[in-house]
Formats: C-alpha cells, sequence, structure tokens
C-alpha cells in the first residue's frame, strides 16, 4: 500500500516516513536499508531517489522493488531477483548485474553505460532510451524486449539471444553481435547498422527488419569470378 511522504505527497521510502528528497540522515537509512533488503525484505521494497552509489545487494530477492531515480552508480546488483522492478530515470553508471533476472523490468530513460549485464535475463524488458554505451550484454536474452531509442554505441552483445525484440531506433555504432541469435528481431529506423560488428555465428541480423538486404554478387562478363578486389568483406 502506497505511504505517502508526512512533508509532500511523494511516496514515502522503505523504512521511512519521508521521501528521499526529505530523507535527513541518509547514512543511517542507508545501512538500516541494506540491513532490511538483506533480512529478506526485499520484495516491493521502496527505494526511489535513494544515493545508493557502490551498494552491495548481491543475491538479494528484490522483485518489484521501486528504484526509479535511485543513484546506484558502481553497485553490486549480480545475481538478483529483479522480476518487475522499476529503475526508470535511474543511474547505474559501471553498475554490476551480471546474471540478475529481469525480466519485465522497467530500464527506460536508465544510465546504464559501461555496465556489465552479462548472462542476464531481460524478457519482456523496457529499455527504451536507455544508455548502454560500452555495456556488457553477452549471453543475455531479450525475448520481447523494448530495447527503442536507445543508445547500444560499443555494448557488446555477444552470444545474446533476443526474439521479437525491438531495437527500432537506436544508435548501434560500433554494437558487437557475434555469436547471437536474433529472431524476428526489428532494427526500423536504426542508425549505425553498417558499423555492428557481426561475424558467420551471427543468426538473423540481416534478416531483421530493418537492416538493408545485400544484393548477390553478380558474375563478370567474361564468365570468371570476382577478383579479392571486387569482393565485398
Amino acid at each position: 500500500m502506497r505511504r505517502p511522504c508526512r512533508r509532500c505527497e511523494e511516496e514515502a521510502l522503505t523504512l521511512a516516513d519521508v521521501c528521499a528528497a526529505h530523507l535527513e540522515d541518509l547514512q543511517t537509512h542507508r545501512e538500516r536499508i541494506l540491513q532490511h533488503l538483506r533480512a529478506g525484505h526485499g520484495h516491493a521494497a521502496v527505494l526511489k531517489g535513494l544515493d545508493l552509489r557502490g551498494i552491495d545487494l548481491h543475491g538479494l530477492y528484490l522483485e518489484h522493488a521501486g528504484f526509479q531515480e535511485a543513484r546506484l552508480d558502481d553497485a553490486d546488483l549480480s545475481d538478483c531477483d529483479l522480476e518487475r522492478s522499476s529503475f526508470q530515470r535511474a543511474s547505474l553508471r559501471g553498475a554490476n548485474l551480471a546474471g540478475s533476472r529481469l525480466q519485465v523490468a522497467n530500464l527506460q530513460d536508465v544510465d546504464l553505460s559501461g555496465a556489465d549485464l552479462s548472462g542476464a535475463h531481460l524478457d519482456g524488458a523496457h529499455l527504451s532510451h536507455a544508455d548502454l554505451s560500452g555495456a556488457r550484454l553477452e549471453g543475455c536474452t531479450f525475448a520481447g524486449a523494448q530495447i527503442r531509442g536507445a543508445n547500444l554505441q560499443g555494448a557488446d552483445f555477444r552470444r545474446a539471444m533476443a526474439r521479437r525484440a525491438s531495437f527500432a531506433g537506436s544508435r548501434l555504432q560500433g554494437a558487437d553481435f557475434r555469436g547471437a541469435t536474433l529472431l524476428d528481431v526489428s532494427f526500423l529506423d536504426a542508425e549505425g547498422l553498417d558499423d555492428v560488428i557481426t561475424d558467420a555465428s551471427t543468426e538473423g541480423f540481416h534478416d531483421a527488419i530493418g537492416v538493408k538486404k545485400r544484393p548477390p554478387k553478380k558474375p563478370s562478363d567474361d564468365g570468371r569470378g570476382p577478383r579479392p578486389s571486387e569482393m565485398e568483406w
């Protein structure tokens, strides 16, 4: 049940009667929150707007938790259960979310630049307009994920699995999809597709919506095969 802050109309934090903007003793509250979460009370915890930079929440149960607008730069959220949690407009620069379960999580407008999400489960997650530049996403699953208008420049998607996901309107310069499997994926209106890194083990990229299909190489008039200088590498 939503509890209003006693000083404004914002939602009150877990273990407090005020919102983050009116919290007077951040350090004491941070320590109390950490003990509370580690005791297994993370379900639907309200942590909106808190400064939790560098906090260690490794392996905790945080399903439905609210981290909107929180500062979690360099935090350890690896192997956490974060299903249906909300991080909207939060900052997680350089954070560790490796192996976490983020199914149907709200990560819209989140700064995840340089974050480690390798092996994370992002099925049904909302990542639209997120900053994932330089992020590690090797081996992630993205079934039904929405990653529209995101910054994916230099992101590492090696061996990722995306089915019926949308990368529409995203920036993809230097994104690495080697070994990735992309089935029924949309890159409509995405930028930097010519700079995306793929190899022979990448499945489905050239069949994705929005990716320009390359015409087959025509044989020369004299019947000879193409010279090395004429081949498309």
